[in-house]
């Protein structure tokens, strides 16, 4: 791959890579020594990375995992110990940047999948709930642990009852337990399970041959259709009568009635 096909930034918690040549993007939480846990400095790196990704036209998947044995274990226990310090408004400061972190990843107009493996706590699993496609592997261990440190899962509740439904929700969030990859894939938080973290590799393989098939402007309407679905019936007409005008919509037509590839397969 030629440099110029591949852009990264270079951040302290955080790996990113931008594949343009393929139209992906990858984001690898790199403190594995903490087990991937959010530190203050990398709830701003995910922020900035994630809001960078926005409006990018070519981009068809961004790809999220974890170094070392663990996806993220939640809150950085010093970085806690610290907040515990704070005034009330300077811990309001604090939760608002962790929401707007998941909801950047959440309204991504891209596909989002996270690749989860071994611990995934309180914020890791939040940011599974905001994901569009989780792969699990058999060793994850899921747990809104906040209750059993005194807190409770706030900022990421909304995703986890979104994404879980309120049976799996109500019963993680007020009890803390632990759950499996089993467990995950059962509360509809795992959208696919495979036996372990070298299987990664091969199912972003399986999800990059799918994708390079689809439109990446077809996969930023239908992620922009999830959020407007309920929004009436006329809306929706007018959404997909403007999509059939475009130049998109008129080549992947041509291309099916000429029985060739569309312009924008890989």
């Amino acid at each position: 791959m030629a440099p110029s096909e591949c852009k990264s930034k270079e951040y302290q918690t955080i790996k990113f890579i931008r594949d343009e040549s393929q139209d992906f993007a990858e984001v690898i939480f790199a403190r594995s020594d903490v087990r991937n846990a959010f530190n203050a400095e990398m709830i701003e790196e995910l922020i900035d990375v994630f809001s960078s990704l926005k409006n990018d036209n070519k981009l068809r998947a961004l790809f999220i995992s974890g170094e070392g044995k663990n996806f993220c274990a939640g809150a950085d226990l010093n970085w806690m110990k610290k907040s515990a310090t704070y005034s009330e408004e300077e811990n309001l400061k604090d939760a608002r940047r962790l929401s707007l972190l998941f909801k950047t990843l959440n309204e991504l107009d891209t596909f989002t999948v996270a690749f989860a493996h071994g611990a995934t706590m309180g914020g890791g699993l939040g940011l599974l709930c905001a994901a569009d496609h989780v792969v699990c592997s058999r060793d994850f261990v899921g747990a809104l642990s906040e209750v059993k440190l005194g807190l409770i899962p706030a900022v990421i509740s909304p995703y986890v009852i979104s994404k879980m439904g309120q049976a799996a929700a109500r019963s993680l969030m007020i009890s803390g337990r632990r759950f499996s990859a089993h467990d995950a894939f059962h509360y509809n938080l795992a959208t696919k399970l495979v036996e372990s973290q070298n299987d990664f590799a091969e199912e972003k393989k399986k999800i990059k041959e799918e994708l390079n098939l689809a439109s990446p402007l077809s996969i930023k309407k239908s992620k922009e259709l999830f959020f407007n679905a309920f929004m009436g019936e006329e809306k929706l007409c007018s959404l997909i009568a403007q999509l059939r005008t475009t130049e998109n919509a008129q080549e992947g037509m041509k291309a099916m009635l000429e029985k060739r590839k569309a312009s924008w397969v890989k």
